[in-house]
């Protein structure tokens, strides 16, 4: 499990098992819990695997459901069934329903100007009927649906048109920061996105601007083909320092050179792996300007998946530049 998926998994595993045992999770015990999730695959058999991570951390509990999967409920026996353990604490009632994903909206709205001023406009989060101006606000009540839930939700994060990337950013950490488990973007269909920690912020010779981001991953020992793409403010792209597409007001979208790139690089990437490892994720690290506008964005993620990349990952800054 990728350390972004285990810091979401670690804090609604202590925060439900907080909730039963009536007081604060202990952090030596909190700490075994991110030892053993950060041990086992991403996103396979959770029960399973958080059921593991208390009885490593010397916590007997027992799940109701013995595969919980996403679009389905469970077919696990009830808790409190014969052959428990004793004291056994139940977190879930037999065969629940798997929370249907929350979808976080990103709008640009107007308001209203003084005399002599033209519109403003600001960001909006909407969550269900809820609308946020600020990011706190939508943080809190991002924490608060995980709260309500036994089980981790899944969370769409829907930006609309005008939004940049640095928001998309700062939305994925906060449903980070929230407990969600499983964290998508609208219309990408990647088996994993995963933020990867640069070096610097600043990149491609100090044109590229990256957005910082509290939860990251270090970038260790990435496959040597693994492709890097790069996208500017502009809505340029680039691989190896060759623009692959600029565009041109007036001018149709072609993207065909950036089509092609993409086979060739995933085809590159297939043939030196060896045949057992067929079908095994293939990687793709995208470097995006803060700046850059989320439709830009989301029309090279759909063309990274539709070549066969299906392990994203994206570059973030640890620290803002200014």
């Amino acid at each position: 499990m990728n350390p972004f998926e285990t810091a979401a998994r670690e804090r609604h595993l202590t925060a439900v098992l907080a909730e039963a045992m009536g007081e604060q999770v202990p952090s030596d015990l909190s700490a075994r819990i991110h030892d053993r999730l950060a041990r086992a695959p991403s996103r396979r058999s959770r029960t399973g695997y958080l059921a593991a991570a208390c009885v490593a951390a010397g916590v007997t509990v027992v799940f109701a459901v013995g595969q919980l999967q996403r679009g389905g409920s469970g077919n696990g026996p009830a808790a409190g069934a014969a052959g428990a353990a004793p004291g056994a604490v139940a977190l879930q009632d037999p065969q629940p329903a798997v929370p249907e994903a929350v979808e976080l909206q990103l709008r640009v709205v107007d308001v209203g100007a003084t005399a002599g001023e033209s519109t403003k406009s600001r960001l909006e989060w909407r969550l269900g009927e809820q609308h946020f101006a600020t990011a706190e606000l939508a943080a809190a009540a991002l924490r608060r649906v995980v709260a309500a839930t036994k089980a981790a939700p899944s969370l769409v994060i829907a930006p609309a048109e005008g939004i940049a990337w640095r928001d998309v950013v700062k939305a994925t950490d906060m449903a980070m920061a929230a407990g969600f488990a499983d964290i998508r973007w609208q219309g990408i269909g990647a088996r994993s996105m995963v933020p990867k920690e640069a070096t610097d912020p600043v990149v491609a010779a100090g044109e590229l601007e990256l957005p910082p981001a509290e939860f990251r991953a270090p970038d260790e020992d990435p496959d040597v083909l693994r492709p890097v793409l790069d996208l500017y403010r502009n809505g340029r792209i680039a691989h190896a320092g060759v623009t692959l597409f600029a565009p041109r007001a007036g001018e149709d979208t072609d993207l065909t050179t950036v089509r092609t790139r993409l086979d060739e690089l995933r085809r590159a990437l297939e043939s030196a792996r060896p045949a057992a490892d067929a079908g095994s994720q293939l990687p793709i690290l995208v470097r995006v300007d803060r700046g850059t506008a989320w439709n830009d964005v989301q029309r090279l993620l759909k063309l990274t998946t539709a070549a066969g990349f299906n392990s994203l990952e994206f570059a973030v800054a640890g620290r803002q530049v200014r």
